[in-house]
């Protein structure tokens, strides 16, 4: 009969959690971002080439959007963004709450009746951090590890 012989491996691995694997392009905290957008207005009477107050208020949502959009873009990987696309809606209706601060100007043109508006936001990243790391099951936020073991053996001997 053949000398017992063991053989056992053993193989331990790390997965790092995906905070740590995550590079964002050129995202910090207290980056601002830029949004503008020009558009056409209807003067609020007759005898006035002024815009109206509602006109002025949706060209400067549709900046803050603009630079809203710059964000997602610039600042999102995959993953995330599949995050972001799922709550998009929850986010925007309380976009407000995810920002440091926010400048909204405007420029009205009479001659040519249009509306020129600009947001600068700068966003809460770690409040989008830890909105996405509840999302996807993180708690703490560090991540998790996972480790597999494996091991084998060799029969000594076989009867029979």
């Amino acid at each position: 009969m053949p000398r017992p012989v063991v053989y056992a491996a053993l193989s331990v691995i790390f997965l790092f959690s995906s905070a740590e694997q995550r590079v964002f392009a050129n995202c910090s905290g207290d980056q601002p971002f830029f949004g503008s957008v020009s558009t056409a207005y209807t003067p609020k009477g007759s005898f006035s080439k002024d815009a109206k107050p509602e006109d002025v208020k949706d060209a400067e949502k549709q900046a803050l959007l603009a630079a809203w959009n710059k964000y997602i873009g610039t600042c999102m990987d995959a993953g995330r963004m599949q995050e972001y696309l799922a709550r998009g809606s929850e986010i925007l209706g309380n976009l407000d709450n995810y920002l440091l601060d926010k400048k909204l100007n405007h420029k009205v043109d009479k001659k040519s009746k249009t509306i020129t508006a600009e947001a600068l936001l700068t966003v809460n990243q770690a409040l989008i951090d830890g909105l996405f790391t509840q999302a996807s099951g993180g708690g703490d936020g560090d991540g998790a590890y996972m480790v597999w073991i494996f091991a084998a053996k060799q029969a000594a001997y076989t009867a029979g």
